[in-house]
């Protein structure tokens, strides 16, 4: 009986500190001072390029303003924190060189972790990825699996994590015995989907919550093939010398989603709040 209790007191316990540490987490934009010494003073440059709707782009009422999932995540983040932020546009195949050069501090554009680019910059994940298929309206050419993507023209953003899967798939095609793909790259989404609407591009893949609104938007010159969840997470990159602002962005992170906040905003966009991924810091 005395042993069952104190088992009982040591779950009781364990539970308690786990709802009190829970608690503790919060938003302290006075205290910027005492936990980030080195981001007083500083206004975060944050690189995007305004085209991944509905993770950032520009808003239809004022095209001067760009909104989006990204955009009211990272401005729950740095009001958490409580520095000041600004929007720094670009193209997006530049948008990680801009961060590792110095020029901005933060990628925040629905960017998937690899291995190789957490060579270049450090992330803090907060997204589970999952990817959709889109074809010319109609579906022409039948996709409705990676395997009937073999021998057809596909296009990729360059450098992305989509460009490398259709090259392991144009290899695993051959490995079959079936035509390679045939694989263009891009440097923004809206050139690669030109070619899809003109039909010079049989198959692009890209964010799911991006290929629905695509598709319902212009049912005239897309359709969905199928989707896929990927496996691939979704994170904010961080220069490799600014450890603070790391550490910073995924603790205010946290309590963003611990508010419920970041599922909220991934609702208001359409995006499945089920997507939530706990925040996680990779380094390499």
């Amino acid at each position: 009986m005395i042993r069952t209790s104190f088992a009982l007191l040591i779950v009781l316990f364990l539970a308690t500190a786990g709802i009190a540490h829970a608690q503790d987490a919060k938003c302290e934009p006075a205290r910027l001072k005492e936990k980030y010494p080195s981001l007083v003073g500083k206004t975060v440059k944050v690189a995007l390029d305004g085209l991944q709707r509905p993770f950032t782009y520009r808003d239809p009422q004022n095209p001067d303003k760009i909104i989006g999932v990204d955009i009211d995540l990272a401005k729950a983040t740095f009001d958490c924190i409580g520095v000041p932020w600004t929007q720094s546009v670009g193209v997006w195949a530049g948008l990680i060189t801009s961060v590792t050069e110095g020029r901005n501090d933060v990628m925040w554009d629905t960017l998937n972790y690899t291995p190789a680019r957490a060579k270049q910059v450090n992330y803090a994940l907060y997204l589970s990825a999952a990817t959709g298929f889109i074809v010319h309206a109609g579906n022409p050419k039948h996709v409705d699996s990676l395997d009937s993507i073999c021998g057809l023209n596909a296009a990729a953003g360059l450098g992305t994590v989509e460009e490398a899967a259709f090259h392991d798939l144009g290899k695993k095609c051959v490995s079959m015995g079936k035509p390679d793909i045939n694989l263009v790259t891009y440097t923004d989404l809206n050139a690669g989907l030109r070619q899809v609407a003109s039909g010079r591009v049989d198959v692009i893949m890209t964010d799911l919550a991006m290929s629905n609104i695509l598709v319902a938007d212009q049912p005239q010159n897309f359709a969905l093939a199928f989707s896929i969840l990927s496996g691939f997470h979704v994170g904010v990159a961080v220069n490799k010398g600014e450890t603070e602002l790391l550490q910073a962005i995924a603790e205010a992170l946290k309590v963003v989603q611990a508010s419920g906040q970041q599922k909220a905003i991934l609702a208001k966009y359409k995006v499945d709040p089920s997507l939530q991924y706990p925040v996680e810091i990779k380094t390499e």
